[in-house]
């Protein structure tokens, strides 16, 4: 554990491993989940540490091989020199050990094509190792001495990735000593580590003693076996891990139990299960002998019919709207067609607005069929082909996605208020189904809001995580007070914000995020972040007396220019005159290296950013924060606790609505009335307009 997480435990009031082991929470992982991200948690290594188990969070699965190999390489890291090579060749159990001693850095390349001609002659061989030292020297090495050893890498296998985040040891680290101790490794020396052998080194080279060679050859082939023996666990552990009593499952524990018990247990989990069903009656279990509990239930459910397909209209009241036949057929002679005696009609269910409220109505197409007499093909009325699948209108389909959008409504609160204010059922896909038509019909609206926002003199843009079936993924902002779009990607990457703004001419006001420093436009740091970090360390140090006066030299600067904002704004004339206090700032304060190590950190912040620190003295109406973008994404952060997670389907479809809301919300301008006018650039949306009231908006 690194002192970050120390510190955050702590503050928790966990301050001993007993305690941190009680607070591992297994969570099941999702059927539908992508790639999971490895990740190492403290708590179930505490956990291992309490029981004295190996607990699994992914069972290892390594096949055997005929013929294996295990490497490991001594060397003095800060002179960049590998002395000492180590392989073991395991071959339908005989064992063989080689060693490649280097005397000065002219043996270097020597002793590696060695180990390379050995390692050739089993060109199929896997080569095991521990931790990523052995990858990067070779790496290192074929740069050097231009080796080719392409095939070479592709058979290093980092045992440690096999380990971390998938195996915990009872152990206090996943180094090799440690946990080669606990599958039987053992090493000639007592004192034996790295360290130490750097110290065998430098007195060898001292006085070229035999006895600190052999000390360091010895040393390096216990590293070896230790490797095999650790894979040789990790592989027994992956197959006989059911049955082994030191070996626990974090996500699922054992459940240990008799044979009868295992059908009490059985037959207890279909009841309930039974509990969970809609209709309980039809699903229950019957408690019959043991012995039949364990048999599937063949004999099939009847199965309750979509209540929207079947739905029932009523026949008489609402609106009724006559609508024109077809005129022309779509045969190649593009013939006339003739109005048939026979007549169409198509029921959708609406909702009808009005200054003080709305209402439910039934909404009627009438007109008549239409005949090709090339063809004798028969035609409905345009209007009713356009609806014939809709049930619900555009309007009651509009107030649906309010709620879901504006709202932040879960899907099933939305169901029980449709069936409560409107007497409909109204099913989870279904409002999916709306959310769907919606993005087809406003994906023209967010090609607009982006080209806007490409116009516009400044820009915000921010980022936060969204879960992603279990999965973190990011989801992006980018708005200028007026337009907002959303965006999500699988990494925090800024390439696609990079690719959206490479020919960008305005400021981009963002936090102190890496990503954002490659961008070619100007920018401007939120002060705001810059400012809290210093004020919370403040805090923590409130005894740091040279600390203090650094950032008091920082609020002095920062409270002359802010009082000259608050008193005429943004504005470059009155704000031009603080350049000459920056740079004395910079000269008399940020350009001295300091031996505080938080007044360093922040220093060179500062140093690293001055272009970008104080763009808003440069220009008018540039902002010095970036509480526009966090406006903008705050109600994303409320819905992501609200839902827990998304699909990737779902999130992508959410941002794009999302952004269409947030640019009505900054323009004053209500959502669900933009919705229902059918207009599909809010700029031009105009609120005042009278509402649709016949259903025919957008059709």
């Amino acid at each position: 554990m690194n002192k970050k997480a120390i510190n955050r435990y702590e503050k928790k009031g966990i301050t001993t491993i007993r305690q941190l082991s009680y607070l591992f929470n297994p969570r099941r992982r999702r059927k539908k989940s992508g790639a999971v991200q490895v990740v190492f948690k403290n708590e179930l290594q505490a956990l291992a540490l309490r029981t004295g188990k190996i607990y699994l969070h992914e069972t290892p699965s390594i096949s055997p091989n005929q013929v294996e190999l295990f490497l490991d390489i001594e060397g003095i890291p800060e002179q960049g020199f590998q002395y000492l090579i180590g392989l073991i060749v395991v071959r339908h159990s005989e064992i063989e050990t080689y060693s490649f001693w280097a005397n000065t850095y002219q043996d270097e390349m020597r002793i590696f094509e060695e180990c390379l001609a050995i390692a050739a002659a089993y060109d199929d061989a896997p080569i095991y190792h521990y931790g990523n030292y052995e990858s990067k020297v070779f790496g290192q090495i074929a740069k050097t001495y231009g080796l080719k050893i392409d095939a070479f890498q592709k058979r290093l296998v980092n045992v440690n990735t096999l380990i971390y985040g998938k195996v915990y040891f009872p152990s206090k680290s996943n180094g090799l000593k440690d946990l080669g101790a606990l599958v039987g490794a053992t090493w000639d020396s007592p004192e034996a580590s790295g360290l130490q052998s750097l110290v065998w080194r430098y007195r060898w080279e001292e006085n070229r003693d035999d006895q600190f060679k052999q000390k360091l050859l010895r040393y390096n082939q216990d590293d070896c076996h230790a490797v095999r023996r650790l894979l040789g666990e990790l592989r027994n552990i992956g197959e006989v891990a059911k049955t082994r009593n030191d070996v626990e499952f974090a996500i699922d524990p054992k459940q240990v139990s008799t044979e009868s018990g295992y059908l009490v247990h059985s037959q207890l989990k279909q009841i309930i299960v039974s509990a969970y069903e809609k209709q309980y009656q039809l699903n229950r279990i019957l408690i019959r002998r043991l012995k039949d509990s364990t048999e599937e239930h063949k004999k099939s459910l009847p199965t309750r019919q979509d209540p929207i397909a079947t739905r029932n209209i009523p026949r008489k009241g609402g609106t009724t709207i006559r609508v024109l036949q077809r005129r022309n057929c779509s045969c190649k002679g593009r013939t006339k067609l003739t109005a048939s005696a026979e007549m169409a009609e198509h029921a959708i269910i609406e909702l009808f607005f009005t200054k003080s409220g709305c209402k439910k109505t039934i909404v009627r197409f009438v007109g008549k069929k239409a005949s090709c007499p090339t063809c004798g093909a028969s035609h409905l009325p345009p209007a009713i082909l356009l609806n014939r699948k809709q049930i619900f209108g555009h309007q009651f389909q509009s107030w649906v996605v309010n709620q879901r959008i504006a709202m932040r409504m879960p899907l099933g609160a939305i169901a029980m208020q449709v069936e409560d204010q409107f007497n409909e059922h109204l099913s989870s896909s279904s409002i999916d189904y709306f959310i769907q038509r919606f993005v087809k019909i406003y994906a023209q609206s967010e090609k607009i809001l982006m080209e806007r926002l490409l116009q516009s003199s400044v820009l915000h843009a921010d980022e936060t995580k969204l879960n992603i079936r279990g999965t973190n993924q990011y989801a992006w902002v980018l708005t200028d007070g007026s337009h907002v779009i959303f965006w999500l990607t699988q990494t925090r990457e800024t390439m696609v914000l990079k690719d959206l703004l490479k020919d960008y001419k305005g400021v981009l006001v963002s936090d102190f995020y890496g990503g954002y420093d490659s961008f070619g436009c100007q920018q401007q740091k939120c002060l705001v972040h810059l400012l809290r970090d210093l004020n919370d360390d403040l805090w923590k140090n409130p005894f740091n007396e040279e600390y203090e006066k650094f950032v008091a030299k920082v609020s002095s600067l920062f409270t002359a220019i802010f009082d000259d904002v608050h008193k005429y704004g943004l504005k470059k004339r009155h704000l031009q005159k603080h350049v000459k206090a920056i740079s004395q700032f910079y000269e008399k304060t940020i350009n001295i290296p300091s031996k505080n190590e938080l007044i360093e950190t922040f220093r060179k912040r500062f140093e690293r950013y001055r272009g970008s620190l104080f763009t808003f003295l440069e220009g008018d109406g540039i902002p010095w924060n970036n509480n526009m973008a966090e406006r903008a994404i705050r109600h994303l952060a409320i819905q992501r606790k609200i839902s827990g997670f998304f699909t990737k389907a779902g999130a992508d479809r959410y941002l794009l609505l999302l952004g269409i809301a947030q640019s009505c919300r900054f323009q004053k301008k209500s959502f669900l009335r933009f919705l229902l006018s059918g207009e599909i650039d809010v700029d031009i949306f105009n609120e005042k307009k009278q509402l649709p009231r016949n259903g025919m908006s957008n059709m």
